[in-house]
């Protein structure tokens, strides 16, 4: 039997962000069994040259894909969403934060909200 994962995810969007995190969550929850999101949140961009807001978003997800595998799923669901490569419009974009309790976010203290949203849950 397959070992089951505990995923936490970002979810985040700075380009006609409701839109683009409703239609996230319908993927995510069409993909994965019963996905469990935080509220999102409206932050500022971090360390960008130019000023935009995000919409930040987690969900926590259980499944039997290995941590290499759920990255490139993450990757493919971007792309559904059109996420394509634009500086500065970003329709969607997932990130593992956390993998069976470990932090693998290589960036998670440089963006507060992540550990807030964590918290939810």
């Amino acid at each position: 039997m397959a070992k089951l994962h505990v995923y936490y995810i970002s979810l985040g969007s700075n380009y006609n962000a409701d839109f683009h995190l409703a239609v996230a969550r319908l993927l995510i929850a069409k993909c994965f069994n019963q996905p469990v999101f935080s509220q999102a949140l409206q932050t500022e961009g971090i360390g960008l040259s130019y000023q935009c807001w995000y919409l930040n978003q987690m969900v926590k997800i259980q499944s039997s894909l290995d941590p290499t595998t759920m990255v490139q799923a993450l990757k493919s669901l971007e792309r559904q969403v059109g996420r394509k490569k634009h500086p500065h419009n970003v329709a969607l974009d997932l990130d593992l934060v956390e993998v069976d309790g470990n932090i693998v976010h290589k960036d998670y203290n440089k963006y507060p909200f992540l550990a807030q949203l964590r918290q939810e849950f």
